[in-house]
């Protein structure tokens, strides 16, 4: 499932002003990203992202969740990508705007195994993270 990006920038930074961002903007700052765990396609995201905007990110930081990478964005240590649905947490010294470059989609893939007789609970999964994902 295809997911829309923002730009998380901390409010004193010399941007924050702005209504929205290109990446360009953003080529003097270092970043944090995603680690390795679930979120790793985010990662994957932004750098491909950076790339087609001409730039390789300076990557400060790394998180295995959206908390930690908005953790760092506040301390005023780097700025970062997340996904459109983030900007609903209210995290203080964070804003978020809209980047104006396409950013490059990925997709989301749950896989499951089936089994005849599973809990109700584990059956409604992957409807209940696909109607999650869809917005």
């Amino acid at each position: 499932m295809p997911y829309g990006a923002m730009s998380t920038v901390l409010v004193p930074h010399r941007r924050a002003g702005a209504g929205h961002l290109s990446l360009a903007d953003l080529r003097e700052d270092s970043f944090a990203l995603a680690g390795d765990g679930p979120l790793q396609q985010l990662a994957q995201r932004a750098l491909l992202a950076c790339d087609r905007a001409g730039f390789v990110p300076t990557v400060r930081a790394h998180a295995d969740n959206l908390p930690g990478l908005l953790s760092y964005v506040a301390s005023g240590l780097c700025v970062t990508l997340a996904p459109e649905h983030t900007a609903a947490l209210s995290f203080p010294g964070v804003r978020f705007l809209p980047l104006t470059d396409e950013v490059p989609e990925l997709t989301t893939t749950i896989a499951a195994p089936h089994r005849p007789h599973a809990d109700p609970a584990v059956r409604s999964l992957p409807a209940l993270a696909g109607a999650s994902l869809a917005g």
